[in-house]
């Protein structure tokens, strides 16, 4: 369905928010440490680094505070259910989204907002990767709350969570800001460049003239997504576009269920990879506003030294094969 068509109307409680969670990566930047330490290839998301807690659940955690549980829905890649049990305390909340293959972050958001455009494309949806640290979770999730409700008003834009950079890191994206949208009257600013792992020179001038490291944490209406996606990957669309046409008739009655599975593979052997940082972020700076946090501390733990270095800032327990790994 391409930007101005409209699908069905939505049914019952469809409008509450929706918390998409991407936990379908392969974790190999850390495989040379997670392997040896847990015995086997464990994707980093489905680990404990500290605490009692695996990446995932943390994740799951801070969503079901301010998401519905039935609207939480988690995207994995075939093999990786295997992981749940361990990972998670409990059965996980919403529904679990799995993918045939990885084809990139870019196809783990737009599968689980498939399902959600068909049913209510007024729905506002929160994208939250979930090998990231937070902390303090409260002060994070106030400023997710406040995103919700900046997403509902910028009804044309998408808002992604910003934070204060540390250093002139090269592994993420940055995001160059302009003006303050409304003249200053919203805490919001204006996407000028969004720059996907720089060099070391281009990361040091952007920390240097006040960027934001990306944190991917986003908020948009689904029929914002929906419309941005057909505008940067319309191949990829294409077949989405034809997951919501069986999804709407199983859900009228038309079909079975079991269509969706059947459906889901075709899509994945008819896309190629795609990034939803630079494939789609990248290529959409108008449509996307900056919300920047203060007195939060993130990191993307996709390296070992990352790791050790937030958990000895906080005088925690660092695993010995991540304190040996540099």
């Amino acid at each position: 369905m391409k930007p101005g068509s409209h699908p069905s109307s939505p049914t019952n409680n469809w409008s509450l928010p929706y918390g998409v969670i991407l936990a379908g990566g392969a974790g190999d930047r850390l495989r040379p440490v997670t392997e040896p330490w847990q015995g086997e290839h464990r994707p980093k998301q489905f680990c404990t680094f500290t605490g009692t807690r695996s990446m995932l659940q943390h994740t799951l955690d801070r969503v079901k505070t301010v998401v519905p549980q039935s609207n939480v829905f988690t995207v994995i890649t075939a093999g990786l259910d295997r992981f749940l049990p361990g990972a998670l305390n409990a059965a996980p909340p919403g529904r679990i989204f799995t993918q045939p293959v990885d084809r990139g972050t870019a196809a783990g958001v737009f599968l689980p907002l498939t399902s959600i455009y068909e049913r209510d494309p007024e729905a506002a949806v929160m994208i939250f990767p979930c090998d990231h640290f937070v902390y303090p979770e409260g002060r994070f999730l106030e400023y997710v709350v406040a995103t919700y409700r900046l997403c509902r008003r910028f009804r044309q834009s998408l808002v992604v969570l910003g934070a204060a950079p540390t250093s002139a890191e090269t592994d993420y994206g940055w995001i160059m800001t302009e003006d303050p949208v409304g003249n200053g009257t919203s805490p919001l600013l204006q996407v000028g460049r969004f720059i996907e792992k720089p060099s070391p020179e281009e990361a040091k001038r952007m920390l240097r003239l006040g960027g934001f490291w990306s944190t991917m944490v986003v908020a948009a209406r689904a029929r914002t997504l929906w419309d941005l996606g057909w505008k940067v990957l319309p191949d990829m669309m294409q077949q989405f576009d034809t997951l919501r046409g069986v999804l709407h008739a199983i859900r009228t009655g038309l079909v079975d269920r079991e269509q969706e599975e059947i459906a889901v593979e075709n899509v994945y052997q008819r896309i190629d990879s795609a990034s939803f940082s630079t494939d789609v972020l990248q290529r959409a700076t108008e449509s996307t506003l900056l919300f920047p946090m203060q007195d939060v501390q993130w990191s993307d733990w996709g390296r070992a030294k990352r790791v050790a270095a937030t958990l000895r800032q906080l005088g925690l327990r660092t695993p010995a094969p991540i304190a040996q790994a540099f």
